[in-house]
């Protein structure tokens, strides 16, 4: 098998700058996000409000989803609901505990 096609097993654990450990979510635990993600979007749906998804929880992803969900229409109704994600990789997971 040539190099290109082997696959680098993921880390079973993140770490956050300060050194904390984090186990990384099982595939149970996506299923389990999942579903809860999909119901939070269904209710926000049903009261007629817009899903944003920002990718990237970077400085300038944290600020967009901030701004998106703050913002207001004209007659001053939340009319968004932001849903933020950042990317599973080594180093990144630990950062944003919620």
């Amino acid at each position: 098998m040539s190099a290109i096609h082997e696959v680098e097993k993921m880390p079973d654990y993140s770490f956050s700058p300060a050194g904390e450990k984090f186990q990384l979510p099982t595939s149970e635990e996506y299923s389990k996000e999942f579903e809860r993600l999909r119901g939070i979007v269904t209710h926000q749906r049903s009261l007629g409000r817009e899903i944003v998804v920002v990718m990237g929880l970077g400085f300038v992803g944290a600020v967009m989803a901030a701004v998106v969900a703050d913002a207001k229409d004209k007659e001053g109704i939340l009319p968004n609901t932001s849903l933020a994600c950042s990317v599973l990789a080594r180093g990144v997971f630990g950062r944003f505990p919620c």
